[in-house]
């Protein structure tokens, strides 16, 4: 199952009375401060910070195996500020992330969230705002576990 199928179904067994909140948090280490979106016509106040309202749309990555996966996001009336930082930030070496989480309500946890930044591989802006893609981290050439373990590493251990 694809993890957008997965959230539709979740949203169909859902109380009807229950909001989500889908947020985004672009960052780039020239940043001051990261910039937080939520998909919503109301701010959204939670203890990560406060979250400007826009229109964004996205799809989540794909879990497929042997595959790096993608999400590609479409962020429509981001202020002006905003995508000045981004396009300096895209002009740079260092990479600029993305973090999604998810919200019920403010002042809170995240309900939902991806574990680690996605890394924007393409950003391009658009006459109503901006489209990336962000690249999950690579983990399928990756050997697990990253250290060897042995009684070096892990002095109590007998064998």
């Amino acid at each position: 199952m694809e993890m957008n199928d997965a959230i539709k179904e979740a949203y169909e067994y859902a109380p009807a009375d229950v909001i989500y909140y889908d947020t985004l948090e672009i960052d780039h280490e020239s940043f001051i401060d990261s910039i937080k979106v939520v998909r919503s016509y109301e701010e959204l106040v939670t203890n990560q910070g406060t979250y400007y309202p826009v229109m964004f749309d996205f799809q989540l990555p794909d879990i497929q195996e042997a595959a790096r996966g993608s999400m590609k996001i479409s962020i429509a009336g981001i202020p002006r500020t905003a995508r000045e930082l981004i396009r300096a930030a895209a002009q740079e070496r260092a990479p600029i992330t993305v973090k999604y989480r998810q919200y019920m309500k403010g002042d809170m946890e995240p309900d939902a969230y991806l574990p680690f930044p996605l890394t924007i591989a393409h950003i391009s802006e658009t006459h109503v705002g901006l489209e990336a893609e962000a690249l999950m981290p690579d983990l399928t050439n990756m050997y697990f576990p990253r250290r060897l373990m042995t009684t070096e590493n892990l002095p109590g251990l007998r064998m």
